[in-house]
């Protein structure tokens, strides 16, 4: 017959606790990592996207079109 204790009950929870964070910080890190580089690529690539659009002209062109929701 398998008879434990409040504490030995509180003390397996605690370890299991303490795995559960053991196994979580490595999945924590790499998330933020990622998080991180996309941030820096989707700022570089916003960036690249802004000078070809500038290097093209395409606001003056859409601006001479003067579209307008009427107009359709």
């Amino acid at each position: 017959m398998l008879i434990q204790t409040w504490g030995e009950v509180l003390q397996n929870s605690f370890q299991d606790i303490g795995i559960g964070l053991a196994n979580f910080i490595p999945n924590l890190f790499v998330a933020i990592v990622i998080f991180i580089v996309g941030w820096i690529i989707g700022s570089i690539l916003g960036k690249v996207v802004g000078q070809i659009i500038s290097s093209l002209k395409i606001d003056n062109a859409l601006k001479n079109w003067s579209l307008k929701p009427d107009s359709i």
